[in-house]
This record gives C-alpha cells, structure tokens and sequence, in this order.
C-alpha cells in the first residue's frame, strides 16, 4: 500500500476578465508540519529553464492558491506549450506538467 502525503498540490484551469488565461495550482500546508514551513513555487519550460516563481516564503498551515498569469520571470506573455511545476513544501517536493494554451 502506497503511503498518503499530508501535503497535496494540484492544479486548475481559471479564465479571468478579458479572456486571459491563468493557471492555478492549489496546496495544502498540513497543520502537524508546525508553525511555518518554506514553500518553493517555480514553473520550467519543457527544456528545464526557470519560467517564473510564484512562492518563494514561508507559509503557515492551511489552503493556498496560487495563480500563475503566463509570463515569465520578466513579464514576457509565455508561448503556449507544456510547462512543468515544482512545488518544495519543507521536505515534500513534487512536480507535475500541466499545458498552458493562450
């Protein structure tokens, strides 16, 4: 039997004002991981170069949503294409792709 991890992150489509198209990934910081746990958001392009960071800080236990726009790290529109996300919640780290279609 597999073991369940108290964190969990996944993600979701949100369309907003003006058509634009966002990405959402939702987690959870379990209330046992303590009083404050460091959370690292990034998403790569499909070579593995650093498209943008969402999180970069401690976050207290709860639910979280974190939207990400489509740009980069410089505020340049991303192409449409398969991007991977990294999420490090203390010692729990898990990577995904997900499709960002404009």
């Amino acid at each position: 039997m597999k073991p369940v991890s108290p964190y969990r992150c996944h993600r979701s489509k949100r369309w907003h004002r003006l058509a634009a198209t966002s990405i959402s990934i939702r987690y959870d910081i379990p209330a046992h991981a303590g009083s404050s746990v460091p959370v690292l958001l990034e998403i790569f392009n499909i070579r593995g170069q650093k498209a943008a960071t969402l999180i970069d800080e401690p976050r207290q236990p709860g639910a979280y949503l974190a939207l990400w726009d489509g740009r980069n790290y410089q505020g340049v529109p991303a192409s449409s294409g398969i991007y991977i996300y990294r999420i490090i919640a203390g010692d729990f780290v898990r990577a995904r792709k997900m499709t960002f279609l404009k």
